[in-house]
């Protein structure tokens, strides 16, 4: 992306930023790829990316409702190598099993 920044402060935190995303989208891939999932990194974001929301509101009801449209197998294994499940159309951290 063009960079649309002109001062050296701004141009250093634009920087910090991009440094920090790929950081994060490569600890990222490496939770996938310790859970099994051999995904690439490209795949991954637009997987994130293309999970979708639905609001409404329910009759009698003033507070909008947001719920996860659904989600696909590599999203729902993608969520399940980072923790999370998709319950009643929100993301969930994974409960913990119990232990006899």
């Amino acid at each position: 992306m063009p960079l649309y920044h002109w001062t050296g402060s701004k141009i250093r935190v634009h920087m910090f930023v991009c440094v920090v995303a790929l950081t994060y989208l490569a600890l990222v891939c490496q939770r996938l790829q310790g859970a099994g999932l051999q995904i690439p990194p490209m795949e991954v974001m637009e997987e994130l990316r293309s999970l979708r929301t639905a609001i409404y509101s329910s009759e009698g009801e003033g507070k909008l409702k947001r719920v996860i449209e659904k989600a696909n197998d590599t999203q729902i294994a993608i969520l399940k190598a980072l923790g999370y499940e998709v319950q009643e159309g929100k993301i969930q951290p994974l409960q913990p099993a119990l232990s006899p």
